[in-house]
């Protein structure tokens, strides 16, 4: 048995060196620059929840709860910075806040916001596309004609590319867009 083994090894190393190797056989005139290589970077998975809870004062007993969570979906495609020649392509998650209100310890109004509802915004058309955005600091501010304000703001993620946005809750027209503040670039001091 062991000799019929040695057999099968020795012929199969003669095969191997007399077969001509196709990659000598067909080399190219002019060599090649080597690829790329491209290569992707995801943000880790984000487990830690935001939650902000806000009791207003008065007969109604308003309790405005903002849970602010990542999606963990990496689906945020950072675009190269300009001038930026790296294959490397960044992934970062989006991130979502459920707006919850009871009124009296009973459900009145709730919604989850998210970067769709700006998706026609007509600030945001000359500024980033919308999937290269993050939602992020969602919080409660105000309460308005009957309506719920909250703060939030659309960015790229790990920069200070973004802007802030305004949007309102009532259980009677759901989530809205209040106003979405273009981006202030100051001066570089100098």
């Amino acid at each position: 048995m062991k000799q019929a083994v040695l057999f099968l090894l020795v012929v199969l190393g003669c095969a191997r060196c007399a077969s001509p190797d196709p990659a000598t056989s067909e080399a190219p005139a002019v060599p090649l620059p080597p690829a790329p290589s491209s290569s992707s970077t995801y943000w880790p998975v984000d487990p830690e929840i935001d939650q902000r809870d806000t009791l207003l004062p008065g007969p109604d007993r308003y309790r405005v709860r903002v849970v602010t969570t990542c999606l963990n979906d990496s689906a945020v495609l950072l675009s190269p910075v300009e001038g930026d020649t790296s294959p490397e392509r960044l992934y970062a998650h989006n991130y979502h806040s459920k707006l919850v209100i009871t009124r009296a310890g009973h459900p009145w109004a709730n919604a989850t916001l998210s970067k769709t509802l700006f998706r026609n915004h007509p600030v945001l058309q000359g500024f980033v596309p919308l999937p290269e955005l993050a939602l992020s600091r969602t919080a409660y501010l105000r309460r308005q004609r009957g309506e719920f304000v909250f703060y939030t703001r659309l960015g790229v993620p790990d920069s200070d590319i973004f802007v802030e946005a305004e949007v309102a809750l009532n259980p009677a027209t759901g989530l809205r867009v209040v106003q979405v503040m273009e981006q202030v670039n100051e001066p570089d001091e100098e």
